[in-house]
């Protein structure tokens, strides 16, 4: 199996989701929450391993220092083991969930099976426990949307579940686009609109058949190259922004959704991690800016919603107030 990561999901943002338990432990567990922000996940481990006795908490953010640490293996038990302890968590099912996914993507032909059926059990557990946790429901909708029939995946399920997602009008930063106009299609095209880009060419005709002609299309317009390996970093980025001066209207809106929940996402990650964010980033601060101004005035020229635009020009101008892209 590929991959069940998040789509929306860039790896950064599983470093600053909180559990809904989050800073109600005491100082040495704040302690270890704070250097697992700063990327110290070593240091973190340590002060984790030292508390006694180990309630759910502690080993929920064991599990999470063990994950992006690559471990999955013992993320996963630690994971467990917090899930047995606190068993109506939606967040705790979510990561067990995660640990769980990433075993399967590095397991043998052998075990993958078993592990992405926990993953899939937990991804549904965080739901069915949070119907508003939107994180859950992005990783249960790729789940879906990739794992076959006899794991529990199917495109049906996933058509499902972005119906509800729809629903709490929230679908992945989408919001912003439903209050521009922004219909249930757009909605999906936004949660679908790294597959082909992640997945390749392949993934498009399935995305039509249970989708339709109109997401695929808005999918499509979403993409900045279907090649592997892709080209360099910067061409590709000024390739699609040359692609956008003529884009039809949904696929603006979609995008100028996307790019403001990413602009507010690298906002308040560098709240937590100040300039070490950039290295989790392809592209440093001069270019992340020099992209996302581009992508704004080319947006605004080809005719996004005005509503939208103002939002992205009040974000990026936030972000160079707090010195977000001087690195």
């Amino acid at each position: 199996m590929r991959s069940l990561r998040v789509i929306r999901v860039k790896r950064f943002l599983l470093l600053i989701s909180t559990f809904s338990l989050a800073l109600a432990a005491g100082p040495e567990l704040e302690k270890a929450q704070k250097l697992y922000h700063l990327t110290d996940f070593e240091s973190s481990l340590r002060v984790l391993n030292a508390i006694q006795p180990k309630d759910a908490l502690v080993n929920a953010w064991i599990g999470r220092n063990l994950y992006m640490q690559g471990d999955y293996k013992k993320s996963s038990e630690a994971l467990e083991r917090a899930a047995a302890q606190e068993p109506n968590n939606s967040d705790i099912a979510l990561w067990t969930g995660r640990a769980f996914g990433r075993r399967a993507e590095t397991s043998s032909v052998f075990t993958q099976m078993s592990y992405a059926s926990k993953a899939r059990t937990y991804f549904e557990k965080a739901v069915a426990l949070n119907p508003r946790n939107l994180e859950a429901m992005a990783d249960l909708f790729e789940y879906y949307l990739e794992a076959p029939g006899f794991l529990g995946g199917g495109f049906d399920k996933a058509q499902a579940l972005s119906a509800k997602i729809g629903q709490i009008d929230a679908a992945e930063g989408l919001d912003g686009a439903r209050e521009q106009g922004g219909d249930e299609a757009q909605a999906i095209a936004g949660l679908l609109h790294a597959c082909v880009e992640d997945g390749g060419v392949p993934l498009r005709e399935p995305i039509r058949e249970r989708f339709g002609a109109g997401v695929l299309a808005i999918v499509d317009g979403l993409t900045d190259a279907v090649t592997q390996p892709k080209p360099p970093w910067r061409e590709r980025k000024e390739t699609y922004i040359e692609h956008l001066r003529t884009a039809p209207l949904p696929v603006l809106r979609v995008c100028a959704a996307d790019k403001l929940h990413n602009l507010r996402c690298i906002r308040a990650d560098y709240r937590v991690h100040g300039p070490a964010l950039w290295r989790r980033f392809n592209a440093g601060p001069a270019d992340t800016c020099w992209y996302y101004s581009a992508v704004t005035d080319t947006l605004a020229a080809a005719g996004a919603p005005d509503g939208l635009v103002n939002e992205l020009r009040d974000v990026l101008a936030a972000c160079a107030a707090a010195g977000v892209f001087e690195g």
